[in-house]
């Protein structure tokens, strides 16, 4: 039954008071196991990860874990397992060990379970009542911005835009929401513009590899402005995940995809046909498993009036550098990774949130903030909308949890789309 567990561990791990139940379970506990779970360093959180991920492998212990909720009255959570209550849906994941090279798949070491793109429910509900966008109209720009500080976006099509998404993943973790997040971003990309490579559903650690080398050798990149890439997966520290990820596996047995390898194939030496162009990437996935509770805000003209937020800072560090350092300055030449542009659902280390009907919060608020600002405003102007409708008006229903996207850039000009251009 321990696949019980292992189905709804967010659910578990967030809501469990793990040290009555820690206590009533020592007895099956080695001297050594016991001090890692029971260590008075960590979180409640952390113990709760601990205990489970130990009770995932003592499936004769499970009868005595229900026994060990009863007894300390989490009757909800014991419910749950039995079968009595159902809610939404979760996920999780697992946190892997960057590589130190190569491929853009690779095989890491699992270090311990992190949550995906965890389904819950917001406080602000957007007009789009099913989650799909209902005004599906994206205003025509009133004149082609082409000066000296921007990008020429004048071609036709603006470039080639790469989708995958990535909803159904093994021991039930289904990514539901992701459908609204993928219709809604294609429609968007298409109105603003851009010719999709291909919109993949469901691709493998082998399909993932593929498609994005093709899309990345695509000889058309040579006639369009620019490119983009849009990946909604579940996700971890530096890595994305395909569809037949093993995210319960052990040292050496896990594919996954690396961003920092993913960026390299598009640098000017791997992919010249975009030098000078801006190569952009949306990644909707998680990035570890922190959940951040926010931090309280007070306007500073009316103290008594204000109400609490959840805004923390962006964090704009840079993983690696893959600029070229070979000595030579020339006019001709141009940085290996110079005109890139990331933008992350999340900070390094924290959960992403999406919602099970209307789609993740940071797909569902670029798909907005683009629809009503692409014509006269530039991509970065518009994700700092993003991030402060993010931060301003969503919360998970359970916790109250918030979250800040992040955006790396390393364009050199403004990015002005001038849809209907």
């Amino acid at each position: 039954m321990t696949e019980k567990i292992d189905e709804l561990f967010f659910e578990l791990y967030t809501r469990l008071e793990p040290d009555d139940v820690i206590a009533y379970l020592r007895k099956h506990m080695s001297p050594s196991i016991y001090q890692k779970i029971d260590n008075d360093r960590l979180t409640n959180l952390e113990k709760s990860k601990e205990l489970l991920n130990w009770l995932t492998k003592k499936p004769n212990v499970y009868p005595d874990f229900l026994k060990a909720l009863k007894i300390s009255k989490q009757e909800d959570l014991y419910n749950l397992l039995e079968g009595e209550h159902t809610g939404n849906e979760r996920s999780s994941e697992r946190n892997v060990v960057p590589p130190d090279t190569g491929n853009i798949a690779g095989q890491s070491m699992v270090t311990h379970p992190t949550d995906d793109d965890i389904i819950q429910e917001m406080r602000h509900d957007v007009d789009e009542s099913d989650g799909f966008l209902s005004n599906k109209t994206l205003p025509t720009s009133k004149r082609m911005v082409n000066d000296s500080g921007s990008f020429d976006m004048s071609s036709k099509p603006r470039g080639l835009a790469l989708l995958i998404n990535n909803v159904d993943f093994d021991m039930n973790r289904r990514r539901n929401g992701s459908d609204v997040d993928a219709a809604n971003i294609a429609w968007l990309f298409k109105a603003l513009g851009y010719e999709f490579f291909s919109e993949c559903r469901n691709l493998s650690y082998k399909q993932m590899n593929t498609t994005i080398q093709d899309f990345r050798r695509d000889r058309r990149h040579a006639q369009y402005s620019s490119c983009v890439v849009i990946i909604l997966s579940h996700g971890s520290q530096g890595v994305v995940f395909a569809t037949d990820s093993n995210i319960h596996a052990s040292q050496n047995d896990q594919k996954v995809i690396y961003i920092d390898t993913l960026l390299h194939l598009f640098t000017g030496s791997n992919c010249p046909s975009l030098n000078g162009k801006p190569k952009m990437f949306f990644i909707q996935a998680c990035r570890g498993d922190k959940m951040d509770s926010g931090s309280r805000y007070y306007s500073a003209d009316s103290p008594d009036a204000a109400r609490a937020r959840g805004d923390i800072p962006d964090d704009n560090r840079i993983s690696q550098d893959y600029d070229d350092t070979d000595g030579l300055i020339a006019s001709t030449n141009l940085p290996s990774q110079i005109d890139f542009y990331v933008a992350y659902a999340t900070v390094p280390g924290y959960v992403s949130w999406r919602n099970s009907e209307k789609g993740s919060w940071f797909i569902q608020s670029i798909a907005r903030v683009f629809r009503d600002y692409a014509a006269e405003e530039h991509l970065e102007d518009m994700m700092l909308r993003v991030r402060r409708i993010i931060a301003s008006e969503f919360k998970s229903s359970s916790g109250g949890y918030k979250m800040t996207p992040e955006s790396v850039s390393h364009l050199s000009k403004k990015i002005y789309f001038n849809p209907g251009l």
